[in-house]
């Protein structure tokens, strides 16, 4: 009887290392999918950053004429007033929806 238990816990012992050699295996080719995938990243960020030197060095002399523009028509200013009556509008509209928020707020109770 003993030599069967025996043998029963050695076939259970061989099938657990069997398990675990396949999650090894498993884990080895993860690694090796994220290994790539992380070299498809990084040639990727280095493409990003390629393009982005090349923006930026394309977009300087325009953007010092846009600047320049925009000081010499005062656009800041006109820009600052728009957004001030934007803002104002919104703020009416606000003021005219508060009723109806009141109203739905004492039919939900």
């Amino acid at each position: 009887m003993e030599a069967l238990g025996a043998v029963s816990s050695v076939l259970a012992i061989y099938n657990q290392l069997e398990e675990c050699g396949k999650r090894l295996h498993r884990l080895k080719h993860n690694f090796r999918i994220a290994k790539q995938e992380v070299n498809l990243l990084a040639d990727e960020v280095y493409a990003c950053q390629s393009l982005f030197g090349i923006f930026t060095h394309i977009s300087r002399p325009l953007e010092n004429r846009v600047m320049r523009l925009a000081r010499d028509q005062q656009l800041e200013k006109t820009l600052d007033s728009q957004t001030t009556f934007a803002f104002g509008q919104i703020g009416n509209i606000l003021l005219k929806l508060e009723p109806l928020k009141k109203r739905n707020q004492c039919q939900s109770i």
